[in-house]
């Protein structure tokens, strides 16, 4: 990734998706531990971000343990026991899928202290929940408030307006083929289109393409210094509370951090050292 050093401090610690967890000071580029469960020292452990709120740990595979961290010291929250789970609307709790017998669940919602908010209430067990609870919509790709984006008619994508029906409709930005996670600011009008080609110019080489589009003025932008060579594998972005978009990222074994806000002319981007993942995830999460 190209980009301007990264230089000043930035206040980001990042937890790590690994088995275990761990928290990496972007600004020391020291990596410690976390009070980690036995649970998340093996197998496939996933993190995911909350907006700067907390992470979420999950750990194991059909059956998995829902954990909250708020901070890089703090003990993990064990919220449940999860077939499905995400995130609120406004990223203060979470809804739960869980099996009450082998044939059927209930579908909770958790705050992050750990207290049910509500009833719970008969869910299938197969279903999957997105934000707020409710069954992903086909073809959504992100929702940012009132504001779907929408997978298509063919190679575009379309902007709506749920509350207006208002549509916009793009062609595909990129050189890139593939789509990886967009993922969508704590704000709600940004969302962060990530395209992805595993096999770059038929090669070897693997790349990431990242737009951003301003669902406030319908403007759809590349992110400076894309497409990047990266390893797909290794490389996941993810939103800061005020605004900035974060990168931890990986090519040819070497890792760095890339942080951007929309309006700016350049990547900033450090190198930092951090022990080698082995559990499937490239995720990480950004921690209050």
């Amino acid at each position: 990734m190209r980009g301007a050093p990264l230089s000043g401090k930035t206040n980001l610690q990042v937890l790590v998706g690994d088995a275990p967890p761990f928290v990496l000071d972007v600004d020391s580029g020291r990596t410690s531990s976390i009070r980690s469960t036995p649970d998340m020292r093996h197998g496939l452990v996933g993190v995911r971000d909350l907006g700067g709120d907390g992470a979420v740990i999950a750990t194991g595979g059909f059956n998995r343990k829902i954990y909250i961290l708020r901070g890089a010291k703090a003990r993990p929250l064990l919220l449940g026991v999860a077939r499905a789970f995400a995130e609120s609307d406004d990223g203060q709790s979470l809804w739960i899928n869980s099996a009450v017998t082998s044939s059927s669940c209930v579908l909770r919602q958790v705050g992050l202290d750990g207290h049910q908010i509500g009833e719970e209430r008969p869910l299938a067990c197969s279903a999957q929940i997105g934000p707020g609870g409710v069954t992903p919509r086909p073809g959504v790709l992100a929702a940012a408030g009132d504001k779907l984006v929408l997978a298509g008619p063919d190679k575009s994508f379309t902007l709506l307006d749920s509350a207006t029906g208002a549509q916009r409709l793009y062609p595909w930005p990129s050189r890139l083929y593939g789509l990886d996670e967009p993922k969508v600011d704590k704000q709600r009008r940004f969302v962060a289109l990530a395209f992805a080609d595993p096999a770059w110019a038929g090669g070897p080489d693997q790349a990431t393409d990242v737009w951003t589009l301003d669902t406030q003025t319908g403007t759809l932008a590349q992110v400076p210094g894309m497409p990047a060579l990266v390893d797909l594998k290794f490389t996941s972005m993810e939103w800061t509370r005020d605004g900035r978009l974060v990168w931890l990222a990986q090519r040819n074994e070497k890792t760095l951090v890339a942080v951007w806000r929309p309006g700016e002319p350049r990547l900033q981007v450090r190198r930092v050292r951090i022990p080698e993942r082995s559990s499937g995830t490239d995720a990480f999460a950004i921690l209050p």
